[in-house]
């Protein structure tokens, strides 16, 4: 950090420790209450692909807006703060906690709308009140009006997303059951007692005698519909640079890569339900594994696939100024 100013460098460290907060921290005191109480699961959320989401549309957003984001500095926190909002953080993961762990199934059945509504949003007021104990409200605001523009496009993007999903998920039985086989080849392979059952609502896959039931939230269709906007908001955003051929044929392996991520997630959750933990598996692995190996995933994509796609539009301009040369000549 050497070269910052004092208040840069406090912001810096205090990204660095929201970022450890909401995207490590919280998700394994969440998974080691429940193991320390003995609970499990009444229902489970996908919160992976929206956590995934959020961290790279940050990165995206940190890249574009770099100069501006270095003028930065921390600002001041009133005394309590931290405190306020940290206890309302942690009283909305409780409420969270106990819509996961503490109701009944049967009452979950009954009001499952209701209850999937209100956990959702639980999390999302805790992260809410975690970023305002740790950043402050003054500088919070001031973020807001300096961002505007980018908050607002983050939002049209996020809720694309969801839209493009939902589409996608019209078809979510057939994703499921292709996801199915691919991870059942993996285990015949390396898994005593690997099963599959096509068959029914939904697609069964396991090893050792446990099994994991392959819904629409678990078919890849979150990672082909997340890949598809990040492509699509990397392509806009670059769109002079990029070969727009290339681009197309780095979408399709893209696309297949996106969704293999997934297969493997759900192979790996198999091993550890399977060999090591059923409640690790179901609850921390679960919803943590997915973004991990997703982000991954596009790190390494894009490290090969972005210096392709400009590669073309290199070359063209190279022999456009080689021809302009001759021409003078």
């Amino acid at each position: 950090m050497r070269g910052l100013r004092s208040g840069q460098r406090t912001l810096v460290l205090t990204a660095i420790a929201f970022a450890a907060l909401f995207f490590f921290a919280v998700p394994f005191l969440l998974a080691s209450a429940a193991a320390a109480l003995g609970k499990e699961v009444v229902f489970t959320l996908n919160f992976d692909r929206s956590l995934v989401f959020l961290l790279l549309m940050l990165g995206f957003f940190a890249i574009k807006n770099r100069k501006a984001l270095a003028g930065l500095e921390a600002g001041g926190r009133a005394w309590w703060e931290p405190l306020f909002f940290g206890a309302f953080s942690a009283l909305a993961f409780s409420w969270y906690f106990a819509a996961r762990y503490l109701l009944s199934a049967n009452f979950v059945l009954a009001n499952f709308g209701a209850v999937v509504l209100a956990s959702y949003a639980a999390y999302l007021l805790g992260c809410a009140a975690l970023w305002a104990a740790v950043f402050g409200i003054g500088f919070s605001a001031s973020f807001a009006r300096r961002f505007s523009k980018e908050l607002v496009l983050a939002l049209i993007a996020a809720l694309f997303f969801i839209e493009f999903s939902l589409l996608l998920q019209f078809e979510w039985k057939l994703f499921s059951s292709a996801l199915t086989a691919a991870v059942h080849w993996l285990l015949a392979a390396s898994a005593p007692q690997a099963m599959m059952e096509l068959g029914g609502m939904a697609p069964v896959v396991g090893a050792a005698g446990f099994t994991v039931i392959i819904g629409a939230a678990c078919s890849g269709i979150d990672s082909i519909g997340l890949f598809t906007v990040l492509f699509l908001g990397i392509l806009a955003y670059d769109w002079k640079s990029i070969d727009k051929w290339r681009a197309a044929a780095a979408f399709v392996p893209g696309v297949v890569l996106a969704w293999f991520a997934d297969v493997l997630r759900i192979y790996f959750l198999v091993l550890v339900g399977a060999f090591v933990s059923p409640a690790l598996a179901i609850g921390f692995f679960h919803e943590n594994a997915g973004w991990f190996l997703f982000v991954i995933f596009c790190t390494a994509y894009w490290y090969f696939a972005y210096p392709f796609m400009r590669a073309g539009k290199r070359r063209g301009r190279n022999r456009g100024e080689k021809a302009g040369r001759r021409g003078l000549k």
